[in-house]
């Protein structure tokens, strides 16, 4: 959980807390677009909107697709005259499928528990201007 913040979901972030692991990361922003994140190995692999999830963004946009498509996530467009209906559902419950793929990626299920005790945080600190320029191709 990240408050009042977007570092811990945009790609250069994402990249390089990913070195040598996964990172799963779900935004649930009060005011914007929630979001899911999945990189690996520095590689941000698969990225999308909840609302919209046929327009993934990532190295490998369909690597995560048995699961989405698992937890209800079309991987593609609906016709204009399904579209109401699956930006309904997908408004109201996307949310709860990104949680259950993460859970299912990191096998930590997001609870109430999770919340009740000490958070698990760190800083991210930003990169010397010299080493950004190394990251740049």
């Amino acid at each position: 959980m990240e408050p009042c913040g977007w570092s811990g979901t945009d790609d250069p972030t994402l990249s390089r807390l990913s070195v040598g692991t996964d990172v799963v990361s779900v935004l649930r922003h009060d005011y914007a677009c929630d979001y899911f994140h999945y990189a690996a190995d520095g590689i941000v692999i698969t990225a999308f909107d909840p609302t919209a999830p046929e327009h993934r963004s990532g190295a490998d946009t369909d690597r995560l697709a048995g699961l989405m498509r698992e937890f209800g996530l079309p991987l593609e467009a609906s016709s204009d005259d399904d579209w109401d209906q699956q930006y309904g559902d997908l408004s109201e419950h996307g949310l709860a499928r990104m949680f259950a793929m993460a859970a299912r990626l990191t096998d930590v299920t997001f609870t109430a528990d999770l919340l009740n005790g000490p958070l698990l945080v760190g800083a991210i600190a930003d990169l010397p201007q010299e080493d950004l320029q190394r990251e740049t191709p």
